[in-house]
């Protein structure tokens, strides 16, 4: 089987003992020591004590930041000689959010991440979430290049939203005296030394340092005890690349001069070796906390991500053929502390947790204040491939009946990783769903909606690719794909209306609900996928797709440049940079400001979702809130399919109401005392109406272009 090595460790394969000085080198660079040294500067303090932290609360991170903005550093035109962290700096570029009416931007990871060879440090293989220091990486710019981007957000009433990465590391110098078996560190990784005496069952590594084991080679240490085995996903499969979650290494010289082979434990790519979250020396929990504290006071995050935090705990179940490895107990009572330690120290929290309902429900009654919608996200497209609502239907029946407040939820369009097609809540439900006129048991009907939607709108169009877990592409090109256009680069001006239209409906559907609407770089400019041979030298190390929707891009037009600050190809796009949007009342920014401006004047951010609507028409959606301050009730109703639809909707306490249009801020015929509205709604259109007995006290806002003064 062939495999990519990362990463080479030539001073302890098969070699001498580490010299003292490259132990004490290494130690200053460990995640683990530099944990220790920010926690300590904490343990007097009386800041501990002054916050409750017991309980999420989501309502207060909603005031914090409402509208997000997601980047993705590797992806970024700068001016040349221009630092990322310089760029993301600018006055200009803040003034334009403002005016769109972000108050948050969510960078992603910045610090420090990859390997280290010999003494040097080597890149990240996966974008910057292996990491392997708590330091920001010298590449993206300075720490007062950093602090100025700080303060320049602050100064329009933004905040920086970070990452934590709990659940792996990198191959850094933790890592290494890991594999030294150096003190406590092997206790940090989910990882086990195997007796001589059974190396005979282990494979040859062929090339680099370790070498990823077949099924049959896990079975056969997991009967001997050294593993729990098999894990219920093998997140990136690829039969020449990673059959399975473990690696062994070759034989390693340890500090004390024994030779071992280690296998260890990885959810996602070989590169990141999993922490153990539950050994005695708690380094796992040692090093989280670290980074917990250097997000909020040193990289001044007001609310940070908890990457993939559902991967926190792994159990061998006997008599099972894998053992249990997500929803672990062990996953949410790690994911509670971190949540309550960020609380207490005056932040908040989110998860990416791609779980079912119930699950998502448990993580969140002590965890994370927020958390992504993995509920709905594939539901719309689905919907806008079959122009039917049913699967939206059944993924808001479920939120209901497991008590998931859309407030909760961080609504999201394009972020790094694929658009995830999992739909793992069908894998919970009991009895049959009625989908398309049809009657499905879940776990059928979540096999039937991945092969009919990944092939309608992934691997039939040769620029939507599809990994294991879903569609990795833009929302441009997901939008062509779901559309039936068969060549994005070569659309017609009505195919390009078209695609626009639908792009602008699944904005107008995250943004008018209750909780945090987020909308990424790329979405702002309409990035198409990149080309197979653009995305090449990428995808070929390990298969990973994803690299397809991570073209580079050029927000404000500073550069002419071909690629972006870390190498990637640029994206062709839709629609024109930022600022010349938003002069543009037509573009597509100027729309989505409308949006984000009509959450705000309203307060529809914490609104209080009473339910779905019934409609007749399979192809429309609606949902129904009462928004806060005045009581006053609001629907937002999508129209997923390329035709007219009219629909009388029949809405309890609207009686001697006058109907007003959030968006366009006009009246929309209502009879006064009639308790129905009769809603018209153009192909691929969304309408968001207020029912009031008068104008509902709606906030002005600060015109586009204008934003308060910087602090010089």
């Amino acid at each position: 089987m062939g495999r990519i090595a990362y990463l080479f460790f030539p001073f302890l394969i098969a070699g001498s003992l580490l010299a003292k000085p490259n132990i004490e080198w290494l130690r200053a660079q460990s995640m683990l020591e530099q944990s220790k040294e920010i926690t300590q500067q904490f343990a007097q303090r009386k800041c501990r004590w002054q916050r409750s932290y017991a309980h999420p609360k989501p309502l207060s991170a909603i005031d914090a930041a409402q509208n997000w903005i997601t980047s993705y550093p590797p992806s970024l035109i700068t001016e040349p000689g221009e630092s990322v962290l310089a760029y993301l700096g600018q006055e200009d570029l803040w003034k334009a959010l403002y005016s769109l009416g972000i108050d948050g931007i969510h960078l992603g990871p910045l610090q420090r991440a990859g390997g280290i060879e010999g003494m040097e440090n080597t890149p990240s293989t996966d974008g910057g979430f292996d990491r392997i220091s708590l330091a920001l990486d010298p590449m993206y710019g300075s720490y007062p290049e950093y602090l100025r981007m700080v303060e320049q957000a602050a100064a329009v009433g933004s905040v920086v939203i970070g990452d934590l990465i709990p659940a792996h590391s990198g191959l850094g110098a933790d890592f290494q005296l890991a594999l030294a078996g150096y003190e406590e560190y092997p206790g940090i990784y989910h990882m086990v030394e195997i007796d001589r005496r059974d190396w005979r069952h282990l494979p040859k590594v062929e090339e680099g340092w370790s070498q990823n084991l077949t099924r049959k080679q896990v079975d056969c240490l997991q009967k001997k005890g050294y593993i729990v085995g098999s894990l219920e996903t093998t997140i990136f499969f690829h039969p020449q690349h990673k059959v399975s979650n473990w690696d062994v290494t070759k034989p390693i010289r340890g500090v004390d001069g024994k030779m071992r082979r280690w296998v260890y434990l990885h959810y996602f790519k070989s590169s990141q070796p999993s922490y153990n979250w539950l050994d005695p020396s708690f380094g796992a929990q040692r090093i989280a906390g670290g980074d917990a504290l250097f997000a909020l006071c040193v990289l001044k995050n007001q609310i940070v991500r908890l990457d993939a935090n559902s991967f926190l705990g792994v159990e061998i179940i006997e008599y099972t053929k894998k053992a249990w490895s997500e929803s672990h107990p062990l996953a949410i009572d790690a994911s509670n502390t971190l949540a309550m330690l960020i609380r207490k120290f005056g932040g908040y929290s989110f998860q990416e947790l791609n779980l079912g309902a119930s699950s998502l429900a448990e993580f969140t009654r002590s965890g994370a204040d927020l958390s992504y919608d993995f509920l709905t996200r594939a539901a719309y497209i689905n919907a806008l491939i079959h122009g039917n609502c049913d699967l939206l239907k059944i993924a808001y029946r479920l939120m209901q009946e497991c008590q998931i407040d859309p407030r909760t939820l961080i609504h999201a369009l394009q972020n790094h990783d694929e658009l995830n097609y999992e739909l793992k809540y069908l894998k919970e439900v009991e009895g049959t769903l009625s989908y398309h006129g049809e009657s499905f048991f879940g776990t059928d009907l979540r096999k039937k909606i991945q092969e009919e939607d990944l092939v309608a709108c992934g691997s039939a169009p040769f620029y939507n690719h599809v990994s294991p877990e879903g569609l990795c592409s833009t929302m441009v090109g997901i939008c062509a794909g779901a559309l039936g256009i068969n060549n994005v680069y070569d659309m017609s001006k009505k195919e390009r209306q078209d695609v626009e239209k639908a792009h602008l409906l699944c904005a107008f559907f995250n943004a008018m609900q209750p909780g945090v609407f987020a909308i990424s770089l790329w979405d702002i400019v309409g990035a198409l996928p990149l080309r197979k041979k653009e995305s090449e030298p990428w995808t070929q190390q390990d298969a990973d797709q994803r690299w397809h929707l991570r073209g580079a891009i050029d927000l404000l037009h500073c550069s002419d440049a071909a690629t972006s600050f870390g190498g990637l190809p640029k994206a062709k796009t839709l629609y024109a940079p930022l600022a010349r949007q938003l002069k543009d009342p037509h573009s597509f920014a100027s729309k989505v400001r409308s949006f984000l401006l009509a959450r705000k004047s309203s307060h529809l951010a914490k609104a209080v979702w009473l339910g779905v609507l019934p409609t007749k028409h399979p192809g429309i959606f609606v949902l129904l809130h009462r928004l806060p301050g005045t009581g006053a009730l609001q629907i937002s109703a999508c129209n997923f399919t390329s035709e007219p639809i009219e629909e009388r909707l029949t809405i309890p306490g609207i009686e001697d109401t006058s109907a007003l249009n959030l968006l366009s801020r006009k009246a929309e015929k209502k009879a006064f005392r009639a308790n129905y509205i009769d809603l018209l709604l153009a192909p691929l259109e969304g309408k968001a109406l207020v029912f009031a007995k008068g104008p509902p006290p709606l906030e002005e806002s600060l015109p586009a272009g204008k934003c308060p003064s910087h602090k010089k």
